[in-house]
């Protein structure tokens, strides 16, 4: 049983750092963005050494983070867990705070060597009205290394966080090379729509403020398999303790499958849709599996940002 988040982490990108490992929506807004493995390294190592370099953090210390779910929010706490740091959710003294803009006085209820405050701009710009007493996480992160080497050994958290993203993985019977679509308004919780995902070797797409109308369709129970393409696996779990908010999509384990038709105009291998879907019934309520990775039916591909990282908003 893994122990340290840090090697979770680059186990997860090893294999091929280019791949898609965090696509994140948000339906209110209208902003996409996706970061490759490499790129998120990159931001965790950044945050690392300036956690390290910049305000002086040791192995243990006491880190807040006062950020909603966020691509920005898995860098920050990646790179926090790198550091071998302790994320702590319940007020008092810590070396360094996170905090989103709108939660800056909040965060005035906890005593704080240094204060980073964050935009969560679709492109990662700079703040142009930095909070009084707060320091734009931006624009000091971008001067800092983006190499870093983790310390040995786990954090004090590492091993009870990873424990608990195991179990719901093992639930969902997820594997390597997978996307696990989340919820996020519904399920905030970083053990679900960060560490599962990352714990099984697969990719995350994180969905906040979900449009139902552009979900990818339900997946019919009643779907006659299709034997031909029916893998030779044992049945995946028949039930899932997440319920509603949460979609898994690559291959469904189990018997109940069936290969859906492309759709037209929005194959897997363009925008807006995929190809190869395989349908099951068994994972219960807000549940599906899909192959692709590029987006889904009534959501365009994110434009082309930096590169490794493509971003906007609609």
């Amino acid at each position: 049983m893994a122990d340290n988040i840090a090697r979770v982490f680059a186990d997860a990108i090893a294999t091929d750092p280019t791949r898609p490992l965090l696509t994140w929506y948000d339906d209110a807004t209208g902003e996409r963005t996706e970061l490759s493995g490499a790129t998120l390294a990159n931001w965790v190592a950044k945050t690392a050494n300036l956690l390290v370099d910049e305000a002086g953090c040791a192995p243990g210390d006491p880190v807040g983070v006062l950020l909603p779910p966020h691509w920005q929010t898995a860098a920050v706490l990646l790179g926090c867990w790198s550091a071998k740091l302790t994320v702590v959710d319940a007020p008092g003294p810590v070396e360094v705070l996170f905090t989103a803009a709108d939660r800056v006085e909040e965060a005035g209820r906890w005593p704080a060597g240094e204060r980073y405050a964050l935009a969560l701009h679709p492109f990662a710009l700079p703040m142009r009205q930095v909070p009084p007493g707060c320091v734009d996480f931006v624009g000091a992160v971008r001067g800092h290394g983006d190499q870093f080497t983790p310390y040995p050994g786990a954090g004090e958290a590492d091993a009870a966080l990873l424990t608990r993203a195991e179990a719901r993985a093992a639930e969902l019977g997820l594997r390597p090379g997978d996307r696990l679509l989340v919820d996020v308004t519904a399920h905030p919780d970083p053990v679900d729509w960060l560490l599962t995902p990352l714990t099984a070797g697969a990719s995350v797409v994180a969905c906040a403020h979900p449009d139902p109308a552009r979900l990818p369709p339900a997946p019919n129970p009643k779907t006659p398999p299709t034997p031909s393409l029916t893998p030779a696996l044992p049945p995946s779990p028949r039930s899932c303790t997440f319920g509603p908010g949460f979609r898994a999509f690559t291959p469904f384990v189990g018997a109940e499958t069936a290969r859906s038709a492309r759709r037209g105009g929005e194959g897997g291998d363009g925008e807006g849709g995929w190809s190869g879907v395989r349908r099951g019934g068994g994972f219960g309520p807000g549940w599906r599996r899909l192959s692709g990775t590029r987006g889904w039916p009534g959501r365009p591909w994110p434009p082309r940002g930096r590169p490794g990282c493509r971003s906007g908003s609609s």
